[in-house]
């Protein structure tokens, strides 16, 4: 389903003035455009499909920690268990999946004080 017609004018205009996903995302979580809201459900359901792809790949038993700018700006759709219907929707390997802990990592320096701890460790 979606949301047949135009674009409003609003929306045309933001995105061609602005950064078009941070728009969209923005849009869709106050509730402003429906098309804005079904686009970023699409995204999450991806996302949490392919953070299990991942987590199955690596075996990740002690979790999937997602990491970047884009989990914490969304968090409340990732909230909603789109996300996790996706991450889980794995058939068989739903069992292994079940006990793969997920986390939205919410410290925007996370990859810089890992980096500087490693870089501690090795003086």
């Amino acid at each position: 389903a979606g949301a047949p017609g135009q674009e409003p004018g609003w929306l045309v205009r933001r995105m061609s003035s602005e950064d078009a996903s941070a728009v969209i995302s923005e849009s869709a979580l106050s509730g402003s455009d429906p098309r804005c809201l079904r686009a970023l459900e699409i995204f999450v359901e991806i996302y949490g499909t392919e953070s299990a792809n991942l987590a199955l790949k690596f075996l990740a038993l002690g979790g999937v920690y997602i990491g970047g700018g884009i989990a914490p700006k969304i968090l409340p759709l990732l909230r909603q268990g789109g996300f996790v219907r996706a991450f889980l929707d794995k058939g068989r390997m739903k069992s292994t999946l079940e006990r793969i802990p997920i986390r939205v990592v919410l410290e925007p320096s996370a990859a810089l004080i890992g980096a500087a701890y490693i870089a501690l460790s090795m003086l």
